[in-house]
C-alpha cells in the first residue's frame, strides 16, 4: 500500500474531507470533479476500504477514512517540513565576526544591518569596535571574518 501512496491524492483526499463535497473540493483544488473522484477512488483501491459514505448532500468518512485522515495530515505535516527545510539550505546561517570603526558602525551599519538581518534570519553578528591597525591585524589573523576602515 505503501508505494502507492501520493501526497496529491492524500491532499485531496484531506481537502474533500474539509469541504465536505467532491465539486467544493475540486474547485479548491482547482480539478475538475472527475479528477477528484478518481483520486479518491484510486486511494479506496489501494486501502482496500471505502473512505467516504456518499450522500445525497456530501460526503462523510468511513471509520477507515477516519484512521486514513489522521495519518495523511501526519504525511502532509512531514512533506510540509521537508520542503522548507530543503528550500533552506541554501539560505545563509551562521555567525560573522565583523571588526569596525566606532564612527562608521554608529553612523552607517544600522540602515543596512536592518535589512541585512531582516533578508537573513539566521545569521548572528558579533560586532566590535577598534582602531585601524587593530581590525586590519585581527581580520589577517582571521579573528574576524570583516573589517570596515
Amino acid at each position: 500500500m505503501l508505494e502507492s501512496l501520493e501526497g496529491r491524492s492524500l491532499l485531496t483526499f484531506l481537502t474533500v474531507l474539509e469541504e465536505g463535497n467532491f465539486s467544493r473540493a475540486a474547485e479548491k483544488l482547482g480539478y475538475v470533479q472527475s479528477t477528484v473522484t478518481s483520486q479518491i477512488q484510486l486511494l479506496e483501491q489501494n486501502c482496500n476500504q471505502k473512505l467516504f459514505h456518499r450522500l445525497p448532500r456530501g460526503v462523510k468518512p468511513t471509520e477507515a477514512g477516519e484512521k486514513l485522515a489522521s495519518y495523511a495530515r501526519k504525511f502532509v505535516q512531514l512533506g510540509q517540513l521537508l520542503e522548507e527545510e530543503l528550500e533552506n539550505l541554501d539560505r545563509p546561517r551562521g555567525t560573522i565576526r565583523l571588526g569596525s570603526l566606532e564612527s562608521f558602525l554608529v553612523t552607517r551599519m544600522p540602515d543596512l544591518m536592518h535589512s541585512f538581518f531582516t533578508e537573513y534570519t539566521e545569521i548572528d553578528l558579533l560586532l566590535e569596535t577598534g582602531f585601524q591597525a587593530d581590525i586590519v591585524e585581527q581580520v589577517q589573523s582571521h579573528a574576524l571574518d570583516f573589517g570596515i576602515v
